[in-house]
Formats: C-alpha cells, structure tokens, sequence
C-alpha cells in the first residue's frame, strides 16, 4: 500500500464526528461514480447517520427550554410533530447584549438616586452638628421614616412638599422672597431633612434639559473673535445676563404669536452686540517710557490711597495683607530714596493698589486737590514701567507675583476691561495653582500669618474669576473639588484678623480725618458706620456662596450636561436648599434682616444679601421660559412655575435691597461698587424676560415691576454719568423697554427718559457702533 492509500484510510480513523466506512459495522459499499467514497450521499443509513448528527446553530425556545434535539427548520420537526407552536427567540449574544444595557441603565439609576441621597445628608448631617436639637430631630425622623416612604416622593420643607411641588410659601405674593426662605426654611424645625427621590411618570423624566432657558448651550451659533479687545469679546455663555439680553431681543423682535428655533438666530442677533462693557478709559494713555516708576505720592496721599483701597474692598479681595503692606508703607514713608531695584517688585503691587484706590476716590467724589490724588492712569503706567502689565506675561512668579496678578486682572474690570481681566485671573489661577495655595498646607515652617495669606490669596482670585464667570458665562478653569484650603482662617486667628481691620493708630486717623473733611452733614450722620471693624467671618461667607455658584454652573450651565428634566428640578431643588442653609447660618452682623443691632460695618450685610439675590436669580432662570414637555405631570408644572416666580422675585428683592433716590457717589461707598452694574443688569434683564411672557409668574399683573424699573433704571443713569459701560446698558434697557412698552401698554414709564447726557468719555464712533448694534 502506498503513502496515498494509508493517509486515505487511517484519516477517517482519527475523526471524532465519522465512524469508518469499510471498517466493522460497515452496512453500505456505495461509491460515486469515480469510483472514490462519497462520504456525504444521501442514500442508505450512512447518509441518514451523517444527517442526525449534522448540528444547527439556533434552536426554537420550546426545543431548548425543553432541552431536546432541535431541526432547525421553521416550525421545527419537534414541534410539527407536538403540534405546537414554534417561535425562534433572540440568540444568546443578542440576549446577552439586551442585558448588558439594562444593566448599565439601572446601574446609572441607583447612581444618580444614591449621589442625590448622599448630598442631602451632607447637608442635614452638617446642619444637625449644629443644633443637638436638630441631630435628635434628624435621628428620630430616619429611624421613623426609614430610607424611603411608601409614594417614594420627596418631602423636604421650604423646597419641595409630600406632592412633589415647591412650598407655596415661595410663591405667595407680596412677600420678599428673603423673609419666604426664612419662614419656610426655620418652620417645623428640621422636620423634613431627608430629600427623597420622586417617582414621577410624568414626560419630565424623558424630556431632557434643552426644554428650559440653558438649552442648546453646546452649540456656538455664532463665531467669535476678540475684536478690538474691547468689552466682553469672545465667548458669552448661557449663564451670563449678556445671553439673557438677547434672549429677551429675539422675544421682543419676534412677531407674538410665532415660532422660531434658537439654533436658527438672524445675523443681526448676536452676544457681542449686546454686550454693555466697554473701557471706561484707555489704561494705556500714559506711555510708561515717560514716567519715573520709583516715584512716591506725598505722605498724606499715600496714607490716603493706602487706606482707601481696604476700604474699598470690603473685606472681599484680600490681595494683600493689611498690617504687611501698611509696614511697608510706612518704611518707604521713612526712606523714600532708599527703594532699592531689588523692591521694584513689591512697588509695583502698591502702584496698582494706589491706582484700584484712586480710581475709587475719584467714583466716590472724594479726591480733591487738597491731598495730592494722581490719576489711577499715572499709578497704572508706573506699574507697568515696573513690569507688571497686562500685555506680558510673568514667568514663574512667588505668591508676591499672583497677588499683582489678582490687582492688575480687578483693576481692570473696575475699568470696564472685562475680557483683559478674564484673561489675567486666568493667568493667576494656574500660577497659585502651581504653588499649591489651593491645598491645605501642614508645613510647620509656616506661621499663622504665612497660612493665613495663602488662603486668602487663594480665595481672592478664586472668587474673582467665579465673579467674571458669572458676568461672561465662560467655564472657570478649576474645579471645587480641587480644592482643600480652608475658607475658615484658624480659630486663635479671627481675634488677630478682626483687629487687624482697624489699622495703625496713625494711618487709621488720618483716615477718618479725610473722610470727615469730605463729608457733610447728612453723609456722616448716613454713613457712621461704614468704614468700621469688618466681621471676620464676611469673607468666609462670601467664599461659601462662590462654591454655590461654582457648582451651578457646573450641574446647569456646563455645555456636557445632558440630563432629563426631571433631573434639572432636582438640582434647583438642592441648590435652593443649600442657599436656605446658608443665609440659615449667617452670624447676626452678616444678615441683613436680623432685628438685632451691631456695630459693625453694613456694607459686609448688604454684599452678601445682593449676592444671595444674585445666585437665586442664575439659578432659577433655568425656568423663566416657555415650557412645553408632552405628558408633563401636574407636579413638575407646579414645579416649574414657582422656580419662574422665584426668578423674579429674587430681582425685585435685589432691587429693594438698594436705597432710594441714587447717587453716583453714596451707591459707589455702601454697595459693592466693583460688580454694581452686573447685579442691575440681571435684574432687569429678569425683568423684561418677565414682560416678554406677559407675566406669567405674576399672575398677568407687572404692576409690581414699575417702581423696581423705575429705580434700576435710576441707578444705571447715575452710574452712567462716570461709566461708558453704564451708559450702554442704560441705552440698551431703553430700547428693550421701549419694545416692552409696544406689548404691554398697561406698563407706566413714562418717568424714564427716552434720552440722557452721555459721559464725558464718550466718542462719536462709540455711538455710531451703538446704534449699528440696535438697529
């Protein structure tokens, strides 16, 4: 036998599925007509053999749930022969795959649930460790309620009621929206702490968050450069009031009744039209090749500008230390031609400190000729002769360098420069971020005062850039929970911090001296006050509500978010609980409307009062909007109204927070002049966004929006006399209510003027540019 024939008849013998035809048991001889073996013939019982254990690769479900041999055909054998039903059913991988996603699905569910669970109790857990009283109340209701009630919805007092809706309370009208919080907030004594999950089968939770006031904020409709540099180039986001002022234009140039996408906007609607901010003055006028940088002010005037500053700040930007800096003022007083080139750096930050308190002075009509007041301009420019400018860029700075760049980037939004100061905190946030001043230190080298100065220098420029966010709508570029630092300065030295308020002796006279030659009669009995100690804790405060804010315009603004509706609600929910805790928390001296009396500087109170306004405002605005959800339940309806009144109520408390009768001078020494016409303009924009749905969350009435127009409108005129920016938004609130006024002809203004004296600043091209923009 050769090699052929032995592989072809040992071949068969190694085969788990064949058995060999000619060996025993061999029944068949059949050949093909070749003369070779047809292994796969049809015919006699090695073809049937060969056909019965052929497998299939898919069986029909009653052959494998009954676990038999199926044929694979359609209905199978099995089953013909049962008669009964044959289906063919997904295969294993199709199932498997089927499962995998609900899987993922339920997963993200319990997620979601179980993040929501978790932020509520941090806040009731930190709230309770407050009060004895009020961890008995929270133990006693977990242990009563368990983790989950039996309808599963949410019960939560002041925010949200056993039948899902928000408390009425926050919708009753002629109530401020303050004393509504405190009620509902302070009624039944932590009763209802645990926030629960609502389950709700309403389309609220399959609608997702484009059906409110942030949608599409993923989309660029229009591309942006920077311009000249002017004012608010680039970018402007949903969360600004810029992108509400369009809003409110494409309402208002849109036939009533009509219906637009906002993914299709005109040419002539743009951000950048529509932005208010422009320089106020050129920062650039003086060339600093023509100034001498080791130049001094006179010992009056630098006791004066010093001063001034920390006044001027409130206790909210601690770019620099007040007790450090007076000493080295004090030093320089002394030795005036002794500042070495080694000091150039240090005397570039107190340049600019001299330049933010000059251009306070002249704001507040304090400066006069009597003490020796430069122009913020001359300050500027020697600043830049001594390296700090904002067309360069530092390399490597110390703490020294980031706390310059925190002045330089407030200096310029104080002129109206709001994009350059963008840039610059940004700038200063990435050069601490390198020294670490976002961490919490344990270096025992350093001292109280050192740590001290590192959280404030952290949380200066933080809540700047969280301020210039809020304005232009931009992302911040950190994140909160990157940061460790404590808000709080350490215990044994709140004492040191509050005393440190006051100043030196000497400067601190001096001081009080020109504030008292400057003011009348009225001014002093007006202002006694002001200029006193600064609580300790403002600061920490303020802080606090920067995190708040932080975190909406990560969870609402940010252009990933992609969730339900119903997930949205929940989040104004929680947010609006955490803005209740906070002014829950505020020490007597910091609340505005406690009853009690303290001495103690109330500029600090009113701050944080129109920043509280301020953020109910960004929040809710989410729901001052047309929203249409198919299958919407009664509940999120309900839910979304009293968000839309919250809205507009936090504008008109913000405006109710301002004295009346406005002047440029008294609103820039008791308000928080730095971000005044931020807060004017969220309002009013509110305001008309409010008009443009016939006021909807007013019941049909805006009668109680006259008088808050009227005096907004009043304190943008008096702003405007001094600010090209204010002036621009006083036009463009013109124009918008001039529109307003077409629709709603109830609407009295006839006591705002159609037309006001521009400032002095102001340019023919700045008008040309203006009226291009409104035509």
């Amino acid at each position: 036998m050769d090699q052929k024939e032995r592989h072809a008849t040992s071949e068969p013998q190694h085969s788990l599925f064949f058995k060999p035809l000619n060996g025993p048991g061999s029944t068949s001889k059949t050949s093909s007509p070749n003369g070779s073996r047809d292994l796969f013939s049809s015919s006699g019982s090695t073809g049937r053999l060969l056909a019965s254990q052929r497998r299939i690769t898919h069986a029909c479900e009653r052959c494998r749930l009954m676990r038999t041999r199926c044929s694979g055909g359609q209905p199978c054998s099995k089953c013909t022969k049962d008669a009964a039903t044959c289906t063919f059913g997904d295969r294993k991988k199709e199932r498997n795959r089927k499962d995998l996603i609900e899987s993922k699905e339920r997963i993200n569910k319990l997620e979601s649930e179980n993040a929501a669970l978790r932020r509520v109790l941090d806040n009731a857990v930190g709230t309770s460790q407050q009060s004895p009283q009020s961890r008995t109340g929270l133990d006693g209701t977990m242990s009563q309620d368990g983790t989950m009630s039996q309808d599963g919805t949410m019960s939560q007092d002041g925010t949200m009621s056993q039948d899902g809706t928000m408390s009425q309370n926050s919708s009753r009208k002629g109530s401020t929206p303050s004393a509504l919080a405190t009620s509902s907030s302070h009624s039944k004594d932590q009763q209802a702490l645990i926030r629960r999950i609502k389950q709700v089968h309403g389309g609220e939770r399959h609608s997702d968050n484009t059906v409110g006031s942030p949608g599409h904020q993923d989309v660029l409709v229009h591309s942006v450069d920077y311009g000249q540099g002017e004012g608010a180039a680039g970018f402007v986001g949903k969360r600004s009031e810029i992108s509400w002022i369009t809003r409110a234009t494409r309402y208002l140039r849109t036939p009533a009744d009509a219906q637009f996408d906002w993914h299709d906007e005109p040419d002539w609607l743009s951000n950048a039209k529509y932005s208010y901010f422009m320089d106020d003055e050129d920062v650039l006028s003086i060339d600093e090749d023509y100034v001498d940088a080791f130049q001094l002010p006179d010992n009056i005037a630098m006791t004066v500008l010093s001063e001034a500053f920390f006044h001027a700040c409130q206790g909210i930007f601690n770019f620099v230390a007040r007790d450090q800096f007076l000493d080295k003022v004090a030093v320089a007083m002394r030795r005036p031609n002794h500042l070495a080139w080694e000091n150039r750096e240090w005397l570039a930050l107190a340049n600019l400190v001299w330049a933010i308190a000059s251009k306070w002075l002249h704001m507040a009509k304090l400066a006069d000729d009597d003490v020796a007041i430069e122009s913020h301009l001359v300050f500027y420019s020697r600043a830049r002769s001594l390296g700090l400018d904002h067309r360069v860029q530092q390399d490597q700075p110390n703490i020294r360098g980031v706390q310059a760049m925190g002045l330089l980037s407030f200096y310029l939004l104080m002129n109206g420069s709001i994009n350059r100061a963008w840039l610059v905190v940004g700038i200063a946030i990435r050069h601490a971020s390198s020294l670490g001043l976002h961490l919490s230190t344990m270096d025992s080298l350093l001292s109280h005062v050192d740590l001290e100065e590192r959280a404030h220098t952290w949380y200066s420029i933080y809540s700047l850039e969280v301020l210039l966010s809020e304005i232009l709508g931009r992302p911040t570029s950190t994140s909160v929970a990157d940061t460790t630092v404590p808000m709080e300065p350490p215990k044994d030295t709140i004492h040191h911090q509050s005393s440190s308020n006051e100043g030196s002796p000497e400067t601190k006279a001096i001081w009080e001296a020109f504030l008292r030659r400057k003011r009348d009669l009225n001014q002093r009995r007006n202002f006694l006050s002001i200029g006193s100690a600064i609580p300790s804790m403002h600061h920490f405060n303020h802080n606090r509500l920067c995190t708040i804010s932080h975190r909406i315009e990560r969870s609402l603004y940010a252009p990933q978010v992609k969730t339900s509706w119903l997930s949205v609600q929940e989040y104004l929910n929680d947010y609006q609980t955490q803005l209740w805790e906070w002014e829950k928390s505020l020490p007597e001296e910091l609340n505005l409307w406690s009853d009690v009396a303290v001495d103690s500087d109330p500029r600090a109170k009113i701050t944080l009062a129109l920043y509280h306004k301020s953020l109910e405002m960004m929040l809710h605005r989410t729901c001052l909007c047309k929203i249409s959800i198919p299958d919407e339940s009664a509940e999120s309806e309900q839910f979304n109204l009293n968000s839309g009144q919250a809205c507009i109520q936090a504008a008109m408390s913000l405006i109710d927070i301002l004295p009346e009768r406005p002047t440029m001078h008294e609103a820039v020494q008791l308000l928080p002049w730095w971000h005044l016409l931020h807060y004017l303009c969220q309002a009013m924009s509110v305001i008309v966004l409010e008009l443009c749905l016939n006021a909807i969350h007013l019941d049909g009435y805006p009668d109680t929006l006259e008088p808050r127009i009227l005096k907004a409108m009043a304190y943008l005129q008096c702003l405007a006399t001094e600010s090209k920016s204010s002036y621009k938004a006083w036009r463009i609130f013109r124009r918008l209510l001039s529109y307003v006024n077409g629709r709603v002809p109830k609407l009295n203004i006839a006591d705002i003027p159609m037309e006001m004296r521009p400032p002095k600043s102001w340019t023919d091209g700045d008008e040309t540019q203006l009226l291009e923009d409104l035509s």
